[in-house]
C-alpha cells in the first residue's frame, strides 16, 4: 500500500503569497477581513460607525470616571499654571470652566510640549479623547467635584468660536463679606492695592510680598503673594482680580493667600475694575 501523502505545506504557503496580475504586472493584495462589527448586509457607506463618529459635547458636570473617546467637552480656560518641574520632565495644569462648573486638567510631561503653547487663559476650546480620574486623598484637588481630567497621547484640543462657550463666571464678594468666611475658604474678589509693603525672604529660597487691598466696602485685608513672579509689581492704586484665593487667619486677623492654583490678575481689563479704580482715586482724595 502506498504511503499516505502528507499535506503540501509549500502549496499552503504559496496560497498565502501575494499574487500578480498578468495584465499589469502589479501585485494583487488579498482582500482584508472587515474589522467593523457591522454585517455586510447592514453596511451603509453614508453612516459613520459608532467607533469613529464624534458625539455631541457633554457638560463638565456630566463627566464620569474612565477614558472618554469621541465624547468632547467644550470649555473656557479659567486658569493656567506655569511649567512645573518633575523628575520626568515639566508638567502643568489648567482649569476648564463651562458655566458654574470648574475642573482641573492635568498635563503630564509626555504631553506638556504639545499643549502648553496651545492653551491660553480665557480662550474657548474643544477637548476630545481624555481620561477622567477620581481625586486622590494624597493630592486633593483645588477645584472641581472630586474628579479631574488627564490628557492622553491621543488627546486633541481645538480652539473654537469664542461665542460658543459662556464667559468666565466668578463669585465676587466684598472684603467685609470675606472676613466672615471660615478659615481655608476660597474667595473671589476685585480690590485696589491700598499699600504695597514690599517683599521679604522667608526661609530657604522663599520670597513673599504683602499687599493691603481695599474695595467699595472700605474694609481692608492683607493679601500675600509668594514667589519671584511678583517682584516687578504694579504700584499702589492698581486694581487686582483674585479667583480662588485662600482665606487664612493670623493673630485674629483674616488674610488672603495666593496659592499655586489661584488666579491673580493685576489691572484686569474689565469695567468693574476700572470703575473701582476711578472710585478709589476720588475717595482717597477726600
Amino acid at each position: 500500500m502506498p504511503p499516505k501523502r502528507k499535506p503540501d505545506n509549500n502549496n499552503q504557503n504559496e496560497n498565502k503569497k501575494v499574487k500578480f496580475d498578468p495584465w499589469n504586472n502589479q501585485p494583487i493584495t488579498p482582500p482584508e477581513t472587515p474589522t467593523s462589527s457591522c454585517s455586510k448586509y447592514d453596511y451603509n457607506v453614508w453612516n459613520k460607525s459608532e467607533e469613529t463618529s464624534e458625539k455631541s459635547p457633554i457638560q463638565l458636570s456630566e463627566l464620569s470616571v474612565g477614558v472618554s473617546n469621541n465624547r468632547p467637552v467644550t470649555f473656557r480656560v479659567s486658569f493656567k499654571s506655569e511649567k512645573r518641574p518633575t523628575k520626568n520632565g515639566d508638567m502643568f495644569v489648567f482649569h476648564a470652566m463651562d458655566g458654574d462648573q470648574e475642573v482641573q486638567v492635568t498635563v503630564f510631561p509626555q504631553q506638556t510640549e504639545t499643549f502648553f503653547d496651545v492653551v491660553e487663559f480665557n480662550k474657548a476650546y474643544r477637548l476630545t479623547n481624555f481620561n477622567v480620574k477620581n481625586e486622590s486623598k494624597d493630592f486633593p484637588l483645588f477645584v472641581g467635584c472630586g474628579l479631574y481630567i488627564c490628557l492622553l497621547s491621543a488627546s486633541k484640543i481645538e480652539k473654537i468660536d469664542d461665542s460658543s462657550v459662556s464667559q468666565l463666571r466668578f463669585n465676587f464678594s466684598k472684603i467685609e463679606e470675606i472676613k466672615l468666611f471660615e478659615k481655608s475658604s476660597r474667595c473671589d474678589f476685585i480690590g485696589i492695592i491700598a499699600r504695597n509693603w514690599g517683599s521679604q525672604s522667608v526661609g530657604q529660597n522663599k520670597i513673599k510680598r504683602d499687599l493691603t487691598i481695599t474695595d467699595y466696602s472700605k474694609q481692608c485685608i492683607l493679601l500675600t503673594l509668594w514667589g519671584t513672579a511678583y517682584n516687578d509689581f504694579e504700584s499702589e492704586g492698581t486694581p487686582v482680580l483674585i479667583h480662588n484665593g485662600i482665606l487664612n487667619e493670623y493673630n485674629g486677623s483674616k488674610t488672603i493667600t495666593i496659592a499655586q492654583n489661584t488666579l491673580f490678575i493685576p489691572s484686569p481689563d474689565i469695567k468693574i475694575a476700572q470703575d473701582m479704580m476711578t472710585w478709589y482715586e476720588q475717595e482717597i482724595k477726600k
